[in-house]
């Protein structure tokens, strides 16, 4: 039993509760090879805390450490029990979405987006609104490794950045091109 509660206390993030980096691309892995061999859709979505340096700047790195658990509370709440969710480094997470078609990641990334932005978050005497940007990218039959996908989602969410915050962007070749210029 020991082992077992070490062995999962090193797969979570110190801070949130969800996978930690190794965990969640571990789970990723295991997810993409499945989908692969199986033909079965699977989507990734990076999300990304918008000014989060801004945040903890203003209000302190413990106020930004309640802002990333109640980020991942409001996308936990939103995403289905067999989804992975993970935090990739920072104020930056990503999530797998099991058998799930394009319009249906738009419309989870969407619903992550919306819930997040229209939240007031308050902790003690400090209160901000948080903001989102998220990538997402489809699995397709030419993406042979997760990294790649991975990359993808973040180009992704650079490219929702780039575009202004606060919004999805479903990964495009035009994702590839801007991130390469700027």
């Amino acid at each position: 039993d020991a082992h077992r509660q070490l062995e999962d206390f090193s797969r979570r993030d110190s801070l949130t509760p969800v996978d930690n980096r190794r965990a969640l691309m571990e789970a990723l892995a295991m997810e993409f090879h499945r989908s692969r061999r199986y033909q079965h859709p699977f989507a990734l979505l990076f999300l990304d805390v918008d000014h989060f340096k801004e945040i903890n700047d203003r209000h302190g790195h413990v106020f930004g450490d309640h802002v990333l658990l109640h980020v991942v509370q409001l996308a936990r709440g939103i995403i289905r029990p067999p989804d992975i969710m993970g935090r990739y480094g920072g104020e930056e997470f990503v999530i797998g979405l099991v058998e799930c078609y394009q319009s249906g990641a738009l419309q989870i990334a969407e619903r992550i987006r919306l819930k997040i932005a229209q939240e007031q978050f308050t902790w003690e005497h400090h209160s901000t609104v948080v903001t989102v940007s998220i990538g997402v990218v489809m699995l397709s039959p030419e993406i042979d490794q997760v990294e790649t996908l991975v990359t993808r989602a973040d180009q992704a969410m650079y490219y929702a950045k780039h575009r202004g915050r606060n919004r999805v962007e479903l990964y495009s070749e035009a994702c590839a091109s801007e991130n390469q210029l700027g």
